[in-house]
Order: structure tokens, then C-alpha cells, then sequence
């Protein structure tokens, strides 16, 4: 792989997978390779997983349960107007395109509940998080916002609880943190970044 940009860790801490912008045998393809951790060496045969998109990959996550790894693909290189959530499946390394990604579509993080059920997109484009089903590999709906709350000036990173009830995706243009109900997709609060208070110098 070349131009590596992200990195994740498998479940047990003995992978590492990493996102690369291109690969040496298929020239202008992103691809995934895998490193042992313990010898720090690339994993072979079945490595690089050559992604099917040029669009170029910027975030990696893996499903807690070992299942899949998902990479968000933002700069649109296929000129179909949208980026692409490129995956493959960890024990066939079989890859896909999760379908359901819309026009205008800049999806810049990935991330999975903790129950590896759920997949959800920050997508920066159309400033929402999308919500797909991994078992589908497809996006189904949209985080929305309620009444006079938090509105998306872009979205950026996004995580989940260990409870898998509540999510949080950062707004960088609004300086804010905000979270969703992981059930019903709905925005329930804000958190505004401040500036810390300085404290006097002590004489």
C-alpha cells in the first residue's frame, strides 16, 4: 500500500489494519493491508484488500465483533458526484460498497455501534450522520434534528457509548459536540466547546 492515512486495531489487538490512498499492484486503487502486530510484518497471502472505488479513503473503523472493516472514502475520483463506505468482510476478505450513500455525498468518518449492527456515516456533503444496516451493508436513514435544537454546520468524527444508546459526532463549525439517541436517530443535545477560564497568576 502507499500514501497510508488511517489506521485501526482488530478486537484482540493482533492486526492492524491500514487505509491506504493507493496500492503498488493495482496503481490508482485504495487498498487495506494488515500487519501483524507482534512481528510488526505485513500480513500475506490476501493482503492488500484492493477497495472497489478510486474515490480516495481518509477513516478506517472494524466492527466490535471482528466481522468487518469499514473505510470512508470522501474525494469523489469516479466523477459520480458522491464519495463512497467501501468494506470488506474480515474472515473471506471479500469487499463491497455500502449502497444508500446519496448525492452530494462526503462521507469523512465510519463508525459501528458495539453490538456490530449498525453503521453509521458522518456525512459532510449533506451535513447528517446516515444510519445503515450492516447486516443489508446499506444506509437506511438519516440522524435528524428536533424543533429549535443543534443544527449541523458540518460534521466531522463520530463515536458511540458502550451502551449503545446514545452517539456523538463533533461540529466543527459550531464548535460543538452533539448527541443522538441511538434508537430513534433523534439529536437530543449540544455540548459548546469553551475556552478554559484563566487563572490568575499566583504572586
Amino acid at each position: 500500500g502507499l500514501g497510508p492515512i488511517d489506521v485501526v486495531c482488530s478486537p484482540d489487538g493482533t492486526l492492524c489494519y491500514v487505509a491506504c490512498i493507493d496500492s503498488i499492484a493495482v496503481p490508482g486503487t485504495p487498498c487495506v493491508v494488515a500487519i501483524d502486530v507482534a512481528t510488526l510484518s505485513p500480513i500475506v497471502p490476501g493482503f492488500p484488500v484492493f477497495l472497489p472505488t478510486i474515490d480516495t479513503p481518509l477513516q478506517i473503523a472494524i466492527t466490535p465483533a471482528n466481522t468487518f472493516v469499514y473505510v470512508a472514502c470522501p474525494i469523489d475520483n469516479n466523477g459520480d458526484g458522491r464519495g463512497e463506505v467501501a468494506f470488506f468482510n474480515v474472515a473471506t476478505l471479500a469487499p463491497g460498497l455500502v449502497l444508500g450513500l446519496g448525492a452530494g455525498a462526503v462521507p469523512v468518518d465510519v463508525f459501528t455501534n458495539r453490538a456490530s449492527t449498525v453503521l453509521y456515516a458522518c456525512d459532510a456533503g449533506n451535513v447528517l450522520v446516515l444510519v445503515g444496516s450492516i447486516a443489508a451493508q446499506a444506509f437506511v436513514t438519516t440522524v435528524v434534528t428536533i424543533g429549535p435544537g443543534p443544527a449541523f454546520g458540518s460534521v466531522a468524527r463520530g463515536c458511540i457509548d458502550a451502551t449503545d444508546e446514545f452517539a456523538y459526532v463533533t461540529d466543527p463549525a459550531a464548535a460543538t459536540a452533539i448527541q443522538f439517541n441511538a434508537v430513534t436517530n433523534v439529536t437530543r443535545r449540544a455540548f459548546p466547546a469553551r475556552k478554559p477560564t484563566r487563572q490568575p497568576a499566583m504572586l
